[in-house]
């Protein structure tokens, strides 16, 4: 628990990852006339820092491979009920998509 705020750190690690969806740089600018405590500004340099570790937290979470690869099989999986269906657009996709990945098995087998 902080003193300067009474919160237990999985309160503010809470309150963190929430800021950090919803907050912009916009919402990080300096106040023209700063007339903070030391304590409040420290305070609030450890606040930022939680969320900058949060929104590093749900990048990497994001762009783990695993995730990415969930997220392209939902697409395409949705691409080729489309495309099933008629739809000549996911059709292409579909296509370019599978010619991408050919071309990429190629180049990796060839090293």
């Amino acid at each position: 628990m902080t003193a300067s705020t009474g919160k237990t750190d999985k309160e503010l690690q809470a309150e963190a990852r929430l800021a950090a969806r919803v907050k912009c740089a916009a919402d990080y600018e300096a106040p023209k006339e700063d007339r903070r405590s030391a304590e409040e500004v420290a305070a609030d340099i450890a606040r930022t820092r939680l969320e900058l570790e949060a929104t590093v937290d749900e990048l990497t979470n994001c762009l783990r491979p695993q995730n990415l690869l969930r997220t392209a099989k939902k697409e395409i999986s949705s691409l080729v009920c489309r495309a099933a269906h008629g739809e000549v657009k996911p059709c292409v996709i579909v296509l370019g998509a599978v010619l991408g990945l050919v071309s990429l098995t190629v180049k990796v087998f060839r090293r």
